[in-house]
């Protein structure tokens, strides 16, 4: 007989891998294709074996080397490198085209590629002051960005499941005993079968989800960290960052909590967002701006698609946001085609996209949102995470599915949410199911009027959508397809 449950099934030997390594076992030798499957499940449970170890740090650092590597390596490529054009402006130059060159993924040679870029990267570190170059992150370096609020790995293995909880302080955890990666994966197939019955099984299956997370996760998560209480009317809400692993982050978190029966909801305590690691967290921080005046928007709308069903709340949608900000540009239809799309989104500060959403459950990198020529020139998940935009603020995803990947390829995140976090937009809000297109224009216009009329100080897309969702919630109680489907991802 086995003591503590399913979650402490012993781990032989508790030897786990170090940090460094994991991302060398799927380098930028493999394409793309190849290496999004190489690592699922794997830093999960060396960080499991971290912790029955007793080493919470390294569990940390374990998570954020050995999950969302083609996202770490797509943004190692984006990062600030003037201080490096200063000391070394050559080797910085070549590790600039050397990265950009991966990013096609057309190069017939990627060993002698990666060879050169090793070489590269090993001269840079060689630089006084530049030893940590491309290193995984200190600890220092990942609970400084818990500045703002606390940020939550809630890690899901075969052997055990924990909340890692990093603050200022340092690193914590909370084993969740209630919590197994069996029945993480037997939610989210009930989910995904229930929005097949109809409408009602689906009200049903998501209640039923979001009790569930309550009381496994964001309940214990919430006691350990002392928030119990509603906060007051007229205070500041206090954040968290959630970083779910697995097939967990399929799941909507943000909305734990018993909203049928009155009980504890995790809306009436914080504001949550999401982050696939701390370092996505850092990047999206490092292109916010500190304020903001009248947004340079970009509205893409498809209220006829070839091939598809109409979606008349997405011209609702572009109206109403072409006479709420002057100036914005608005392709609708059959303007918006991929090149267009792709020529007006360096020029934008935020972006709004309201049409069919594609995941593509064999290929992820092939997901993509319809536009008019999405037959011939899909507008891919690929596509989106290869640009580099500068000033690239707020984009908001109203389409289907945005948030979402397959579970097996979950730990890497390649959907259309993170491909535009990976482009640039320091905040995204996506959806995690399919979006009703007759609510869809009622959920865009709050959210929209909330962030105008609050300009107060940097922009906070989260407190809009965390708003927004508990007014829908009051008014549609017993639909939490309704306002549960929208998530936010960043700053």
């Amino acid at each position: 007989m086995r003591r503590g449950g399913p979650n402490r099934t012993p781990i032989p030997g508790r030897v786990y891998c170090p940090a460094s390594l994991l991302p060398r076992l799927a380098g930028r030798r493999l394409g793309r294709e190849d290496a999004q499957y190489w690592f699922a499940g794997v830093a999960a449970d060396a960080a499991a074996c971290a912790l029955a170890a007793g080493d919470e740090v390294s569990a940390v650092t374990l998570l954020e080397s050995g999950r969302c590597v083609l996202a770490a390596q797509a943004l190692d490529s984006r990062g600030d490198l003037s201080d490096l054009r200063e000391r070394a402006p050559e080797p910085a130059e070549r590790f600039r085209t050397l990265t950009a060159e991966f990013e096609t993924d057309t190069t017939s040679d990627r060993v002698a590629l990666a060879d050169e870029l090793d070489a590269v990267t090993d001269r840079i570190r060689a630089l006084p002051g530049m030893e940590r170059f491309l290193r995984p992150p200190l600890l220092t370096d990942l609970t400084a960005q818990a500045h703002e609020g606390p940020i939550v790995y809630v890690n899901v293995s075969r052997h055990r499941c924990d909340a890692l909880i990093i603050t200022p302080d340092g690193v914590r955890s909370r084993a969740l005993d209630r919590l197994s990666e069996e029945t993480v994966s037997h939610r989210v197939r009930a989910l995904h079968t229930a929005f097949t019955e109809g409408r009602l099984a689906a009200e049903q299956s998501i209640h039923d989800t979001l009790e569930w997370l309550w009381d496994t996760v964001m309940g214990p998560v919430l006691g350990e960290l002392g928030l119990t209480a509603k906060p007051a009317a007229d205070g500041p809400w206090p954040r968290i960052w959630w970083a779910p692993v697995g097939s967990l982050s399929l799941l909507p978190l943000h909305a734990a909590g018993h909203h049928r029966d009155g009980g504890p909801v995790l809306l009436d305590r914080v504001v949550s967002s999401t982050t696939p690691t701390i370092r996505a967290l850092g990047h999206a921080r490092a292109g916010r701006r500190d304020d903001w005046n009248e947004p340079r928007l970009l509205v893409v709308a498809m209220p006829h698609t070839p091939d598809a069903p109409d979606l008349p709340g997405a011209q609702a949608e572009a109206d109403h946001l072409a006479a709420l900000i002057p100036g914005a540009t608005v392709l609708v239809g059959a303007d918006a085609t991929r090149d267009a799309v792709l020529d007006a989104l360096p020029a934008s500060g935020w972006a709004h996209f309201a049409c069919h959403g594609y995941s593509d459950p064999d290929n992820p990198s092939d997901s993509h949102l319809a536009l008019h020529d999405h037959d011939r020139a899909p507008f891919r998940v690929l596509d989106l995470s290869r640009l580099r935009l500068r000033n690239a603020e707020f984009a908001f995803l109203s389409a289907c599915d945005t948030a979402r990947t397959t579970t097996r390829l979950s730990d890497e995140a390649i959907h259309p949410l993170a491909a535009f976090q990976i482009a640039g937009f320091s905040q995204v809000v996506g959806t995690l199911w399919r979006v009703d297109d007759a609510v869809a224009p009622a959920f865009s216009q709050q959210i929209y009027g909330e962030l105008i009329a609050d300009r107060s100080g940097a922009l906070c897309a989260s407190a809009a959508l965390h708003r927004t969702v508990r007014q829908l919630r009051t008014k549609y109680p017993n639909l939490p397809s309704v306002w549960a489907a929208h998530v936010h991802a960043g700053a």
